[in-house]
Protein backbone atom coordinates (compact mmCIF):
# COMPACT_ATOMS: atom_id res chain seq x y z
CA UNK A 1 0.00 0.00 0.00
CA UNK A 2 1.81 3.36 -1.04
CA UNK A 3 -0.19 6.20 0.81
CA UNK A 4 0.33 10.00 -1.18
CA UNK A 5 -1.22 13.65 -1.44
CA UNK A 6 -2.26 12.35 -4.61
CA UNK A 7 0.14 13.97 -6.81
CA UNK A 8 0.47 13.28 -10.17
CA UNK A 9 4.04 12.76 -10.17
CA UNK A 10 3.98 10.47 -7.14
CA UNK A 11 0.49 8.21 -8.96
CA UNK A 12 2.53 7.29 -11.97
CA UNK A 13 5.75 6.64 -10.15
CA UNK A 14 3.67 4.50 -7.59
CA UNK A 15 1.72 2.72 -11.05
CA UNK A 16 5.50 2.48 -12.67
CA UNK A 17 7.37 0.71 -9.61
CA UNK A 18 4.51 -0.98 -7.91
CA UNK A 19 1.39 -1.95 -10.07
CA UNK A 20 -0.60 -4.03 -8.21
CA UNK A 21 -0.44 -1.99 -5.05
CA UNK A 22 -3.31 -0.25 -3.31
CA UNK A 23 -2.93 3.68 -3.79
CA UNK A 24 -5.22 5.49 -0.90
CA UNK A 25 -5.10 9.57 -0.58
CA UNK A 26 -3.59 9.94 3.13
CA UNK A 27 -6.68 11.56 5.50
CA UNK A 28 -5.17 14.77 5.85
CA UNK A 29 -4.68 14.80 2.06
CA UNK A 30 -8.84 14.39 1.76
CA UNK A 31 -9.64 16.31 4.41
CA UNK A 32 -7.72 19.33 2.58
CA UNK A 33 -9.45 18.14 -0.39
CA UNK A 34 -12.93 17.97 1.26
CA UNK A 35 -12.37 21.73 2.15
CA UNK A 36 -11.68 22.58 -0.68
CA UNK A 37 -14.60 21.54 -2.14
CA UNK A 38 -16.77 23.10 0.62
CA UNK A 39 -18.34 26.84 0.50
CA UNK A 40 -16.79 29.24 2.57
CA UNK A 41 -17.69 29.09 6.56
CA UNK A 42 -17.54 30.97 8.75
CA UNK A 43 -14.46 30.43 11.47
CA UNK A 44 -16.67 28.70 13.95
CA UNK A 45 -18.27 26.89 11.60
CA UNK A 46 -14.95 26.13 9.66
CA UNK A 47 -13.71 24.72 13.29
CA UNK A 48 -16.81 22.88 13.59
CA UNK A 49 -16.56 21.15 10.51
CA UNK A 50 -12.77 19.99 11.31
CA UNK A 51 -13.96 18.50 14.84
CA UNK A 52 -16.67 16.92 12.92
CA UNK A 53 -14.33 15.14 10.54
CA UNK A 54 -11.63 14.04 13.18
CA UNK A 55 -13.86 13.19 15.75
CA UNK A 56 -15.00 10.23 12.90
CA UNK A 57 -11.49 8.68 13.75
CA UNK A 58 -12.08 7.94 17.23
CA UNK A 59 -15.09 5.02 16.19
CA UNK A 60 -14.57 2.13 17.67
CA UNK A 61 -16.74 0.35 14.93
CA UNK A 62 -18.37 1.34 11.89
CA UNK A 63 -21.70 2.27 13.42
CA UNK A 64 -20.27 4.31 15.93
CA UNK A 65 -18.52 6.33 12.61
CA UNK A 66 -21.87 6.77 11.00
CA UNK A 67 -23.41 8.30 13.89
CA UNK A 68 -20.28 10.64 14.31
CA UNK A 69 -19.90 11.68 10.50
CA UNK A 70 -24.23 12.49 10.54
CA UNK A 71 -23.14 16.01 12.02
CA UNK A 72 -20.80 16.66 9.29
CA UNK A 73 -23.00 15.46 6.61
CA UNK A 74 -25.64 17.49 8.15
CA UNK A 75 -23.25 20.46 7.77
CA UNK A 76 -22.07 20.06 4.37
CA UNK A 77 -25.69 19.13 2.94
CA UNK A 78 -26.99 22.84 4.41
CA UNK A 79 -24.07 24.65 3.52
CA UNK A 80 -24.23 22.95 -0.31
CA UNK A 81 -27.95 24.04 -0.04
CA UNK A 82 -27.03 27.94 1.16
CA UNK A 83 -24.48 28.07 -1.68
CA UNK A 84 -27.16 26.84 -4.19
CA UNK A 85 -29.52 29.21 -3.08
CA UNK A 86 -26.76 32.18 -3.16
CA UNK A 87 -25.68 30.92 -6.63
CA UNK A 88 -29.70 31.40 -7.89
CA UNK A 89 -30.30 34.46 -6.31
CA UNK A 90 -27.98 36.26 -8.05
Amino acid sequence: MILSDGAPAVLSAAQMAYPRAAHPLCLTSRFCHLETLTPRLAWFERRKFRQDFWCILDAENELQARRLAQPLQSALREAFRNLAVRTTAA
